[in-house]
């Protein structure tokens, strides 16, 4: 993709992408880019499967991507905040396992930096 000014962030093939949700819940879920389109709009991408550490018993704790990819791969489209910040929206696969397909979620995912992220199952 095309960079329009110095301050933006960047993204490569490889890079692992976050997305939060929920209502009273926190969920986290991550991909990963692998591949960027020729034209620079979008992006294809793959789940990748997550740890779960420290969870207390009542469904929270933290959580943290691994680099293991699974499931179908998907195209989310490349947008900015502010000039500066991307950010990457479109569904992805959701509940997968096997080959049993649940359905599609529409999420917003971010370039995860890193560490461990909060979540919380408990509804």
């Amino acid at each position: 993709m095309e960079q329009t000014t110095a301050e933006k962030e960047t993204f490569k093939v490889g890079d692992i992408l976050w997305d939060s949700w929920g209502y009273d819940m926190t969920i986290n879920d991550y991909c990963k880019i692998i591949a960027l389109s020729p034209t620079g709009k979008t992006i294809l991408c793959r789940m990748v499967k997550k740890v779960v550490k420290d969870d207390n018993g009542l469904g929270g704790g933290r959580s943290y991507a691994t680099d293991e990819e699974y499931g179908d791969t998907f195209r989310l489209w490349i947008r900015c905040y502010d000039g500066k910040r991307l950010y990457f929206v479109g569904k992805y696969p959701y509940c997968q396992s096997g080959l049993k397909k649940n359905g599609m979620k529409e999420g917003s995912f971010t370039l995860w930096k890193g560490g461990e992220d909060y979540f919380n199952t408990y509804d």
